[in-house]
């Protein structure tokens, strides 16, 4: 029980001691006659999301094989036992909305909430982990309307226990949030952040990790508002309870990487070039050279470069960074579309248009595959990219039918927003 423990608080700060001690503890599982079978099952259970995240896609797809194998046996000896099987199907819906699965995510939702549904009435508090699961996938998915249903549900729920607000409901109204941010609602999104900003300060204090993620949501949506004069007032402060909190970790770096973007984007280079280095150092401690994070940040100086009119530096930095991303992340994921297109801008600065279609090709096709059903507003975006470099190239033919398949993904677009 002790190793588990530690296992779980080390993986917020380094994963290579949680494996160490998840390796011990499945051990000591194995060899140990202490344990009921149950018991037994439950805890390699658990022991399965230790180090997950650093997993490749096919390992990732192995584990959850390995979850449902675990479920079945649970099923066998104890089929009702609700509480922990939902939370196993709950666990696996959470795994395969990462892996963008949306389908099986929420069937295992569904699930999870059908078991609760079987232990408790309409209205118990038990039942908002389940409602909750539900809207967290619906959102992702860009199903709006049915993630606000169920984050409303959860929330009816908890107001009715614990009074209309209360730190218990910071998940959800931290969703609802983003819904109404998807919706335009800006200033009333703004306003529950900022409340859920103080509620946690309230509950947890200051340096607390809560209390950091409600404070890093709140200056994501001033990003997504591009308020970077707001941004870079608050962010020394979560750089700060990050430190205390999480020490050097990628975390850590990726809030100093997110303070560095707000800086260059008020054209403060210098200020965010330091940024970014100081990310690289904890990046290179924390998760090594041949992470995503370190990546990106090569990627950000890069740019820095670019905006300096300095192409050839920064073609040399962008394609390092870019090769270091496309090896550490699972293939098709739509971050490395978004590298892809400002590497095939940067080479047609450069006059390498050969290579930069190539790359414009790439970008379209990933944003296809992770857009084209929620947001093809983000693919016509890249298409029009696509056409004016192809305009410039004089090939208007192809730029023309690129600009056709962008205006069809713009009427796509416009038909599911009516809908």
């Amino acid at each position: 029980k002790a190793y588990i423990q530690q296992a779980f608080l080390f993986e917020a700060t380094s994963v290579d001691t949680a494996i160490m001690l998840k390796d011990k503890c499945l051990q000591l599982l194995e060899t140990s006659a202490s344990f009921s079978k149950k018991d037994r099952i439950s805890r390699q259970y658990d022991l399965t999301n230790i180090g997950y995240s650093r997993l490749s896609r096919t390992q990732k797809d192995s584990v959850i094989d390995l979850k449902l194998d675990l479920i079945s046996k649970m099923e066998q000896i104890d089929s009702r036992d609700f509480s922990k099987l939902a939370y196993m199907y709950r666990n696996i819906s959470q795994n395969h909305k990462n892996n963008r699965t949306y389908d099986s995510s929420i069937l295992y939702a569904k699930k999870s909430l059908g078991l609760l549904m079987k232990m408790y009435d309409s209205g118990n508090i038990n039942l908002t982990s389940g409602i909750y699961a539900l809207a967290y996938v619906y959102g992702a998915m860009g199903k709006y309307d049915s993630s606000e249903y169920y984050t409303l549900q959860s929330l009816k729920i908890k107001q009715k226990w614990f009074g209309k607000v209360h730190p218990s409901q910071l998940p959800e109204r931290e969703l609802y949030a983003n819904l109404l941010t998807s919706a335009n609602k800006f200033e009333q999104a703004e306003e529950m952040l900022k409340i859920n900003f103080e509620l946690s300060k309230q509950k947890y204090g200051l340096y607390h990790r809560i209390t950091g993620d409600n404070l890093f949501t709140l200056l994501q949506h001033y990003n997504w508002r591009r308020q970077y004069e707001k941004n870079i007032e608050l962010y020394p402060l979560l750089i700060k309870i990050d430190s205390v909190v999480l020490g050097k970790t990628y975390d850590a770096a990726a809030s100093i990487v997110d303070y560095g973007n707000s800086l260059f984007a008020l054209g403060q280079t210098e200020e965010a070039i330091k940024q970014y280095t100081k990310s690289l150092e904890i990046t290179e401690f924390s998760k090594g050279k041949d992470s995503f994070q370190y990546g990106m940040g090569i990627f950000c100086i890069a740019k820095v470069f670019k905006k300096k009119n300095q192409p050839k530096q920064a073609l040399l930095l962008m394609d390092s960074a870019l090769t270091i991303i496309e090896n550490d992340m699972s293939e098709n994921h739509p971050r490395i579309g978004n590298y892809q297109q400002q590497y095939a801008s940067l080479l047609e600065k450069t006059g390498d248009y050969e290579q930069s279609n190539q790359y414009h090709l790439l970008a379209i096709k990933n944003y296809e595959i992770n857009y084209l059903k929620k947001s093809p507003k983000r693919i016509a975006y890249f298409q029009k990219e696509y056409a004016k470099s192809l305009q410039k190239q004089g090939l208007k033919d192809s730029a023309n039918v690129m600009m056709q398949l962008a205006e069809q993904n713009l009427e796509r677009q416009r038909l599911m927003n009516k809908k």
